[in-house]
C-alpha cells in the first residue's frame, strides 16, 4: 500500500484520468468500515451549524469567493473537505453539500471509490482531502464573467482546468452570473405553488414561443373533475373546448379501471375518484390545484380492449391536437406502474438539484445560481417514462410540461427550463431536449435517433407513436411523409443504420425506412456543402393501414435513378473483430462482423452494417452495393472549420441491396456500407478505400446498373443518374 500511495501522490493531477489510471483497480479489494463512517457522519451532522440553508463552510466560501480576474479560464480552489463531512452537512440541511452529495450518490460506486482513496492516503499522513474548484467559462473575467464551472477533485489532487477534472462524472456543475436585481428564491415555496407561478408566467411572457401555431381541434373526450368523482365528457356536446391538462405516464402490468365499451355508460354517469389508480388521482389533484376542471388521460378517454381497435386507431391519430392543444402536460416521470403515483416521491426528492446564492470577493458582490445540467437531463431523458416512445411524442407535442421525478419537480416549455431548485430557469435548454416553438420544424434526424432508442410494448406501434410529431412537422414544412422519413431529405436520410441489429423473421413494410426494424438507429451524416448525392428520387409512395395519414403502413416503395451498382457477396458470419466499445481494452470482446466481398477487385472482404439478423438468410448471398452519397463526412461542428480542413475525411456510403425474386430492377434493403480514405478496420489501416472503391465504380458501376435497371430516365441536370431501380 505504501508503494501505491507513492505512485498516487506522484501521479500528475492533470493527467490522472479515472478509468485509465492503473492505480484505481487496486481499490476494488479494499473494505470500508461502514459502521465507523456512519458514526463519524452522524457526529458531524449533530454538530453542524446550518443557517439560511447552508453550513458554516459554505457560508464562508460565499463571503470569500475568488475574484478570478487574472486571465481567461482563471481557476481556484473554493474549499477542502472529506466525504464524511459533506455527507454530514448534507443530512443537516446544507444545500451546497446536498448538491455535491447528490452527484456522488447518483453515480454508483463513486462515493466508495473516493472513500477508499481517503483511507489509503490517511494511513500515510498524506493529504486525503477532496477539493471543490471553480473556473471562469464563457466570456469575461472577474466581475464581467458570465458563467463558471465547478468540479470536485479526487482526494489529494488539484487539476488546473475543468477539462482535466480527475472525475468527469463530478465535473458537471454550472454557475451562471445573474442580474443584480435577480431573485434569490431563498424562501420556502411549495412545489405546486411554483408550478402555478410558472404556468402563469408562461401564459403572460411566452405568448409567441409557447402559444399554439393554429387552433387545434382537441380530443373527442375529456374527464370532468368534480369534488370526489370524475365524469367522461364528449367534447362535441360542449359549446367550446375548455382548458385541460394531459397526463403522460407508464401503464405498467397491473390491471386497472379503464374506459371500455362495457364501462362507457358508467364513465358518462361518473365514477368515484378512489376507484382510479394512484397516478390518475395524483394528476387530478395537480390539475385541480392549477385551476383546471378537465383532464385528458388516454386510458380514460380512448376506448380500450376493443375488437379491431377502431376507436384507438382513430384517437391515436389525434395526438397532435390532444397534446398540442393541452394547457399543460403532467409527466409522472419516475413511476413504473400506474398504481404507484408520483406526488409523494416528487415532493420529497432524493437530492438537491441546485440553488441560488450571493457571493462576495474582495472586489465585488453578485448573485449566482448553481445547478447541474445532468440533473435536468436525468429527470427528462433517463427515467422510466422517458424510455417510452409514446411519452417522447407526448413531451414534444406539448407546449409545456411539468415533470414529477424522484429528483424533484421540473418545468419545460418552448422558452425555458426550470426546476424547483432553480425556479427562475436555466440559461437555455440543457441537454438534447428537442424543444422548439410551433413555428420551427424539428431536426428530424435527431428526433429519429432519440425516438428509436425508446421502448414500445407493442413493436407495431413504431409509427403510430410517432404520428403526432410527424403531423406537427408536416404542418410546418408541408413535406411528404414517408413512414418515418421525409421526401425532401430522403436521399441522405437513407443512410440510417441500426446500432443493435436484432433478430427477426420478417421486417415491417418498407425496408428503406428505419421504422421497418426495432431498436436504436443513427445516421451517417455528410457535410452540407461537401456531400454529393449519387442517386435522385423519382417517385415514392406508401399504403396506409388506417385513417391516420402519419400512421402505420402496409406497403411502400421508392423509385431512384442511380449512376452505379456493384455486385458483391454478403457473408453474414464475416470475420471476428474486436469490439472497440468494450470497457476492458486489454481483453476486448470479439464478435462476428458481417462483410461483403467484391469479386475481381483488390479489396478484401469489407465490414458492413446490417439492419437486422435474418433467421433464414442465405450463407453467401449475392447482393448489390448502391452508392447514395459521396464526399466529406461530418467531422466538425462548424461548417467553416470543416471546409477549411486540409485533410478531410471523404467517403462513399450507400445501401446493401438484395434483388427481389430475381426481378430486374427491384430490390430490398439489407444494410449500409462505407468506403473511407481513413479506414480503421483491422487489416485495412493505411489504405485509401475511398479511392479504391472509386476505381471499381468507374470500371464496373455503370455497366452493372445498366444491366439490372428497369429503364433509363435521363436528366440534363443529372446526366449520370439515369438507371431506374425500385426499393420496397
Amino acid at each position: 500500500m505504501a508503494e501505491w500511495r507513492r505512485e498516487y501522490i506522484a501521479a500528475e493531477s492533470d493527467r490522472f484520468a479515472v478509468g485509465i489510471s492503473e492505480l484505481l483497480p487496486a481499490l476494488e479489494a479494499d473494505q470500508l468500515d461502514t459502521d465507523a463512517i456512519e458514526r463519524r457522519v452522524q457526529q458531524l451532522a449533530d454538530g453542524a451549524s446550518i443557517s439560511k440553508g447552508f453550513c458554516a463552510s459554505c457560508r464562508n466560501l460565499f463571503t470569500h469567493w475568488p475574484a478570478l480576474d487574472e486571465k481567461e479560464w482563471d481557476s481556484a480552489v473554493l474549499r477542502y473537505f472529506d466525504t464524511e463531512e459533506v455527507e454530514a452537512f448534507s443530512r443537516a440541511g446544507c444545500k451546497f453539500c446536498a448538491f455535491i452529495m447528490g452527484r456522488f450518490q447518483h453515480h454508483e460506486g463513486l462515493l466508495d471509490r473516493f472513500r477508499k482513496i481517503e483511507a489509503r492516503l490517511s494511513v500515510g499522513n498524506a493529504s486525503a482531502k477532496c477539493s471543490l474548484a471553480v473556473q471562469n467559462i464563457g466570456e469575461g473575467i472577474g466581475e464581467d464573467a458570465t458563467s463558471q464551472a465547478l468540479w470536485v477533485n479526487m482526494p489529494g489532487k488539484e487539476v488546473s482546468h475543468c477539462n482535466y477534472a480527475c472525475d468527469q462524472e463530478l465535473a458537471d456543475f454550472v454557475s451562471e452570473i445573474l442580474p443584480k436585481d435577480a431573485t434569490l428564491w431563498d424562501g420556502d415555496i411549495e412545489s405546486l405553488d411554483l408550478v402555478k407561478t410558472w404556468l402563469s408566467d408562461c401564459d403572460e411572457s411566452h405568448k409567441k414561443e409557447c402559444s399554439s401555431r393554429k387552433p387545434l381541434d382537441g380530443p373527442g373526450r375529456l374527464i370532468l373533475i368534480e369534488d370526489d368523482s370524475v365524469k367522461l365528457v364528449e367534447t362535441a356536446s360542449l359549446d367550446s373546448l375548455p382548458q385541460y391538462a394531459t397526463l403522460t405516464y407508464c401503464w405498467g402490468k397491473v390491471p386497472f379501471l379503464k374506459l371500455t365499451r362495457d364501462t362507457y355508460a358508467e364513465f358518462l354517469a361518473g365514477i368515484s375518484l378512489d376507484r382510479l389508480p394512484q397516478t390518475f388521482q395524483d394528476a387530478i389533484i395537480v390539475a385541480r390545484r392549477l385551476g383546471l376542471s378537465h383532464i385528458w388521460i388516454d386510458a380514460l378517454c380512448i376506448i380500450q380492449e376493443e375488437p379491431g381497435n377502431k376507436d384507438w386507431l382513430k384517437e391515436s391519430g389525434l395526438m397532435r391536437s390532444v397534446y398540442g392543444g393541452s394547457h399543460v402536460t403532467l409527466a409522472a416521470s419516475s413511476a413504473t406502474e400506474v398504481s404507484q403515483g408520483f406526488l409523494s416521491s416528487a415532493l420529497s426528492p432524493k437530492y438537491q438539484g441546485g440553488f441560488y446564492a450571493q457571493v462576495s470577493s474582495q472586489k465585488y458582490t453578485r448573485k449566482q445560481n448553481f445547478h447541474s445540467a445532468a440533473v435536468f437531463f436525468e429527470s427528462l431523458l433517463q427515467t422510466p417514462l422517458a424510455r417510452r416512445a409514446w411519452a417522447m411524442q407526448e413531451r414534444l407535442l406539448s407546449r409545456r410540461t411539468v415533470l414529477f421525478s424522484e429528483y424533484g419537480v421540473f418545468w419545460q416549455c418552448h422558452s425555458t427550463s426550470r426546476s424547483e431548485f432553480i425556479p427562475g430557469g436555466f440559461s437555455g435548454h440543457p441537454g438534447p431536449t428537442l424543444m422548439f416553438s410551433d413555428e420551427e420544424p424539428l431536426p428530424w434526424l435527431d428526433v429519429m435517433c432519440q425516438y428509436s432508442e425508446a421502448k414500445l410494448t407493442y413493436p407495431s406501434d413504431r409509427l403510430p407513436a410517432l404520428s403526432g410529431i410527424a403531423a406537427r412537422q408536416h404542418e410546418i414544412t408541408g413535406d411528404k411523409y414517408l413512414a418515418g422519413l421525409w421526401e425532401k431529405d430522403l436521399i441522405p436520410s437513407l443512410l440510417w443504420f441500426s446500432l443493435d441489429a436484432t433478430e427477426t423473421t420478417e421486417r415491417r413494410a418498407c425496408s428503406w425506412t428505419w421504422a421497418s426494424i426495432d431498436g436504436p438507429c443513427s445516421v451517417k451524416e455528410f457535410t452540407e456543402k461537401g456531400g454529393t448525392p449519387q442517386v435522385r428520387l423519382l417517385e415514392s409512395w406508401t399504403k396506409l393501414l388506417g385513417p391516420d395519414p402519419f400512421g402505420p403502413v402496409t406497403d411502400g416503395e421508392i423509385t431512384l435513378a442511380c449512376q452505379s451498382l456493384i455486385p458483391a457477396t454478403l457473408d453474414r458470419e464475416g470475420s471476428q473483430s474486436n469490439d472497440v466499445g468494450s470497457d476492458c481494452p486489454e481483453t476486448p470482446e470479439t464478435k462476428k462482423v458481417p462483410s461483403v466481398a467484391i469479386e475481381k477487385s483488390g479489396l478484401q472482404p469489407f465490414p458492413v452494417s446490417l439492419d437486422c439478423i435474418e433467421q433464414e438468410a442465405a450463407k453467401n448471398e449475392p447482393v448489390y452495393l448502391l452508392p447514395i452519397m459521396a464526399g466529406r463526412v461530418s467531422m466538425y461542428v462548424d461548417e467553416t472549420d470543416e471546409m477549411n480542413c486540409q485533410n478531410p475525411n471523404v467517403e462513399f456510403a450507400g445501401l446493401v441491396l438484395r434483388s427481389v425474386d430475381n426481378t430486374p430492377g427491384h430490390f430490398v434493403r439489407l444494410g449500409i456500407f462505407g468506403f473511407s480514405n481513413k479506414s480503421w478496420e483491422p487489416g485495412m489501416e493505411g489504405r485509401d478505400l475511398h479511392a479504391e472503391f472509386s476505381g471499381i465504380l468507374e470500371e464496373r458501376g455503370e455497366e452493372t446498373a445498366k444491366s439490372v435497371c428497369l429503364e433509363t430516365n435521363e436528366s440534363a441536370d443529372y446526366p449520370q443518374q439515369q438507371f431506374v431501380i425500385k426499393i420496397k
